[in-house]
């Protein structure tokens, strides 16, 4: 079965998926080649990854899934930018990336997991009042929503430090539905001045693997 459910509409795709469990059933093996991790997560128990032509994993299927979205190619999830940039200003952002829930770098994120952005910004002096604002875009750059790291409960802008400063942006589970998603971060005083903009800096996919909203 070749991509056989990536055509069609729902109730094609309700058929195939039918007569593949009730040949399943019956004792015979179904081979599923497909890039859709959620028809492979709830059809397959068993998984083989290939690369160029050649098996680089095979075994239970959660644990190949889970390396094949490690090593997702089309992805810019990750950036590093001089500290030294524009000297004059307060403040620059130095890194971004994309990390799990544990702070580790991925390279694309799990649709049932949740995950962070990481961001690392270097404050040379005046650190008051400045903020960082991370906003979530679209694969069509459609901005979908900001957030605004350093804004309390109370309205006043935490302060930062002198040197370097880290932050994580904890994004849910099940928050974002599959697709292909873009990071812009601005530092800024907020209403005042943007002191460093970086539009569409991160690239990255949340990939489908195995929700209940797959089909």
């Amino acid at each position: 079965m070749d991509e056989v459910l990536a055509v069609g509409d729902v109730r094609f795709q309700k058929k195939c998926l039918g007569t593949m469990n009730d040949v399943a059933r019956k004792g015979r093996t179904v081979i599923l080649v497909s890039h859709n991790m959620g028809a492979i997560t709830q059809l397959c128990g068993r998984c083989v990854l290939l690369e160029g032509g050649r098996i680089t994993a095979a075994g239970h299927t959660e644990g190949v899934v889970a390396q094949y979205l490690a090593h997702s190619g089309s992805a810019r999830v990750a950036a590093s930018l001089e500290y030294d940039r524009k000297p004059g200003c307060d403040a620059v952002l130095t890194d971004c990336w994309i990390a799990d829930e544990g702070g580790e770098p991925v390279a694309s994120v799990d649709v049932r997991n949740a995950w962070q952005v990481g961001i690392r910004v270097w404050v040379r002096h005046r650190p008051r009042g400045i903020d960082i604002g991370v906003r979530i875009h679209y694969s069509n750059e459609m901005a979908l929503f900001t957030s605004n790291l350093t804004q309390s409960v109370d309205g006043e802008n935490a302060q930062l430090e002198i040197g370097e400063n880290v932050f994580y942006v904890p994004i849910p589970g099940h928050f974002l539905a599959p697709g292909i998603y873009t990071v812009s971060v601005g530092v800024h005083r907020r209403n005042v001045e943007m002191l460093d903009l970086h539009e569409h800096l991160l690239r990255f996919e949340i990939e489908e693997s195995g929700s209940d909203m797959w089909q």
